[in-house]
């Protein structure tokens, strides 16, 4: 590891810095600070960097043109991040990892040409949503897990037309999603998991027809997933992550356009009920959780190839478990403790490829023929 020469100053003309990944550490010199014609500058990935006072301050006043900033993993703790207001210019800011400290200046959102703002993973900075009265923000991409921003989210975030991923997980965020989010028609990514959430989620969110994950585990949302998902047009969702919440009543009980959805994620919610036909017959299913519930009835076949692991523990289910689902070749995790299923477990011959197996507090027969799948083999 060595510095950064402050001989970088010596090139006036350039417009664009990329030293990310080459393991500098020590100050960022003061002379890259005189770089005024830079357009983008990309310090990113060398760990033991530091950017601080009064470098930093003359770096904002003198690059005036800076449209690209990365200082992800970067330390700037020590500077003031008011400072951050000059740069009017940005179109991206990656400040993730960096280590600030204090309240986020809520101005930046507001910048006109701003396009990403990354500052992910800044455990001690905090922050709010201020309001976007702006319906033409160019803002796309938003990046805020792990850090410490909390209140409500304003209404207006629905004039963010614009916004493709909105990312704010492990905050402190509470009250309820407005219904202005369903405005969003460009989102793909909505993760606000860990967060203090209460209310219902609004329906007007199955309007996000270009969402691809859908994730707001661990908060506190009440009502029936039946008023959210039968009209919902989300044909491209991959991804749907509503456990660890107060949601209760019945699966709806039918429900189309979900044709390439990998993950239903809805373990430890109040969900009563049978499991409808629609849940066995999605073709993409991948990772199945329903645990922790309050279901009943008994296990269809599962249409889905593609099936990896499967969580039912601790349920009210019972009959017997579909043999056809161990023979899956990617089936890798299988839990179904603490239910009523029955039968012999001789449907394990056929679970070649399973690493996790639960089937503790149950009624299967514990005698079972193993066959050698690999007699015979080379």
């Amino acid at each position: 590891m060595s510095p950064i020469s402050s001989e970088f100053s010596r090139f006036t003309r350039l417009t664009h810095l990329n030293l990310s990944r080459s393991s500098f550490s020590g100050k960022v010199p003061i002379e890259v600070s005189f770089l005024s014609k830079l357009v983008s500058l990309d310090l990113s990935y060398n760990y033991d960097l530091r950017l601080e006072e009064p470098g930093f301050e003359l770096l904002v006043q003198n690059l005036t043109k800076v449209r690209e900033l990365n200082l992800f993993k970067v330390n700037i703790s020590s500077v003031v991040s008011n400072s951050l207001l000059k740069l009017t210019s940005l179109t991206l800011l990656d400040l993730s990892e960096c280590g600030l400290l204090g309240k986020f200046p809520d101005g930046i959102f507001h910048f006109p040409h701003l396009n990403e703002l990354w500052i992910w993973d800044n455990p001690a900075l905090t922050g709010y949503f201020p309001e976007f009265i702006n319906s033409s923000s160019p803002l796309q991409h938003l990046e805020l897990a792990y850090t410490n921003f909390s209140g409500e989210l304003p209404r207006s975030i629905g004039n963010l037309k614009s916004l493709k991923i909105l990312d704010a997980f492990d905050n402190k965020f509470y009250g309820s999603i407005p219904t202005s989010l369903g405005n969003l028609t460009e989102m793909t990514d909505f993760d606000f998991r860990g967060n203090n959430f209460t209310g219902m989620l609004p329906s007007s969110l199955s309007n996000l027809g270009n969402l691809i994950y859908l994730g707001v585990e661990g908060n506190n949302f009440e009502g029936k997933i039946a008023d959210f998902l039968p009209n919902a047009n989300l044909t491209k969702l991959f991804a749907l992550d509503l456990s660890d919440n107060l949601l209760r009543g019945p699966l709806p009980s039918q429900i189309i356009g979900l044709p390439n959805l990998a993950a239903l994620l809805l373990g430890n919610n109040l969900i009563s009920g049978t499991i409808p036909s629609w849940v066995f017959s999605l073709p993409a299913l991948n990772y199945f959780n329903l645990s922790n519930n309050k279901l009943t009835g008994q296990i269809k076949e599962f249409k889905s190839t593609h099936l990896t692991i499967v969580d039912l523990s601790n349920n009210n289910l019972h009959g017997r478990f579909p043999s056809s689902t161990l023979k899956l070749v990617n089936l890798t995790s299988l839990i179904l403790s603490s239910n009523n299923f029955s039968g012999e477990l001789d449907m394990l011959c056929h679970a070649i490829s399973l690493q996790i197996l639960v089937l503790s507090s149950n009624n299967f027969k514990a005698m079972f023929v193993w066959v050698d799948m690999s007699l015979g083999l080379d």
